[in-house]
């Protein structure tokens, strides 16, 4: 029997100072409780996630109760067990919080005027199954749909689309992204701003900028919310717009046309042709190449 259904939606998980997970709510507690339980290295049980895992398996409650703070060995079989009476969409969210927790621990400061329990900052869970995340401050540093994997990297965050709903719109920091399934996104912050990778098809807002129907793009976004640099394959016709400083570059673009857009390189306008017919217009070293296209 399938004790927990659509168990998730409102659940919020907390990050100490520690970046320690804490559960703060949910629709069913016992099983919020259970779940930050098997997620936290140091979290002990209580008696409401003895008392849960009582009803998934007699044994492993039994187990849990020699011992309040249990070896890992015992926590994984009791995260097996909870797996196993999930919704496929709510263990990949689990899955997900897993990965979210490194990546934050090394971006989110801690705001001592927050309450303990999310002071680096929080996972809260809406009705629709997105997962927003909040930093110590409060401000939303993504909102993830339902059907996205998660998985922390040495690039960053790697987001894949793999069943999300048409339409579905992923939030990072300052970018707005659509893409259809098997789209993968990775995001990464550094000293100059923040970088977005995009693999496959799709759309995306970099700050005030729309970079809609591109493929395969690189773009950079500095502290001001400006692009700083973008390089993309637009798949149909299409004109973009980028403000940089007190400039704005426009590029009329066919299908297939390779636009790379770098404004901090300076260089004066000229065109070139190739033996491939390539035509090639620049805007300092800001540029459209358009390989028999134009």
């Amino acid at each position: 029997m399938n004790i927990v259904t659509a168990t998730l939606q409102g659940a919020v998980f907390g990050f100490a100072h520690d970046m320690s997970m804490s559960y703060l709510s949910a629709q069913n507690p016992a099983l919020g409780k259970t779940i930050n339980f098997v997620l936290c290295p140091s979290c002990a049980a209580t008696n409401e996630v003895m008392g849960y895992v009582g009803k998934l398996d007699k044994q492993l409650a039994e187990a849990l109760s020699l011992g309040m703070n249990p070896e890992g060995a015992l926590k994984a079989k009791i995260k097996e067990e909870v797996f196993l009476h999930l919704e496929p969409e709510e263990r990949q969210l689990i899955k997900n919080i897993e990965q979210y927790q490194p990546y934050l621990e090394k971006v989110f400061k801690e705001n001592p005027q927050a309450p303990k329990e999310e002071a680096r900052g929080k996972i809260e869970i809406d009705a629709q199954g997105n997962t927003i995340i909040k930093d110590g401050s409060g401000e939303v540093f993504a909102s993830i749909p339902e059907g996205f994997e998660a998985l922390h990297t040495e690039e960053g965050l790697v987001f894949t689309n793999k069943e999300a709903k048409d339409g579905a719109v992923l939030q990072v920091k300052n970018y707005r992204i659509q893409t259809k399934t098997n789209g993968k996104i990775i995001f990464a912050e550094n000293e100059e701003g923040s970088l977005l990778r995009l693999e496959g098809t799709g759309s995306v807002a970099a700050g005030f900028t729309n970079l809609n129907y591109i493929q395969d793009a690189t773009i950079e976004m500095d502290h001001n919310n400006q692009v700083s640099h973008a390089r993309f394959t637009a798949t149909r016709a299409e004109t973009y717009q980028f403000a940089y400083g007190l400039q704005t570059f426009t590029f009329t673009a066919t299908e297939g046309s390779e636009i790379d857009f770098d404004p901090k390189k300076n260089s004066e306008p000229s065109t070139n042709h190739s033996s491939k017919s390539l035509k090639l217009v620049k805007w300092g070293t800001s540029r459209i190449l358009n390989d028999n296209h134009l």
